[in-house]
């Protein structure tokens, strides 16, 4: 199992990397074709080598994250219809467990490229819930908030994030903007 997962992530790495590589290509006016294509046959090898082990090993929920993460990144470069995939993977990856927040993480993200803010937000809850120390799916909790215009409940999850990353600048930011449209909102 660890040797197809690690063997699996190996192939992620090169098709996301000649995708970068082909994007930085076509943006110096090259062409693309040969890295585009080496990236496909490397995201190949990965899809089949990681549906491969989830069937070898159903009951290993990383398997399902590194999946859905694979679908999301190719989904988000270079065929949005992934993200779908994604969806339906981390689905399953949930089913065998319920409580993983990685997999939660992996099916909002999805939800949030396709822009689904509301179901992004419904799955984010959770695993905000269940890790409250995790600030990636806080923070696209929070966004998604904004997105959905549930500003006050946005502030309480900017709060956290302030809390549990002070040197982040970022997130005060974000936070006296939410605080700015609240305070806006009452006059």
């Amino acid at each position: 199992d660890q040797y197809r997962a690690q063997l699996a992530q190996t192939y992620s790495s090169a098709a996301i990397n000649a995708v970068m590589a082909a994007s930085q290509a076509q943006q110096k006016g090259q062409d693309p074709k040969e890295t585009l294509a080496q990236a496909d046959a490397a995201f190949v090898l990965a899809q089949q080598t990681l549906k491969e082990t989830i069937e070898f090993v159903p009951t290993e929920y990383d398997n399902y994250v590194f999946l859905a993460s694979l679908y999301n990144q190719w989904g988000a470069f270079v065929d949005p219809s992934y993200l779908t995939k994604a969806i339906d993977i981390a689905n399953q990856g949930i089913a065998v467990e319920p409580y993983g927040p990685a997999i939660r993480f992996q099916k909002g993200l999805a939800q949030w490229t396709k822009r689904d803010y509301e179901a992004a937000a419904a799955t984010r809850k959770p695993t905000v819930d269940m890790d409250p120390a995790y600030t990636d799916p806080r923070d696209l909790y929070a966004q998604a908030l904004v997105q959905t215009g549930r500003l006050a409940e946005a502030k309480k999850q900017l709060e956290a994030l302030v809390q549990l990353q002070t040197a982040k600048e970022e997130f005060k930011t974000r936070l006296k903007s939410v605080e700015a449209s609240l305070a806006a909102e009452k006059k």
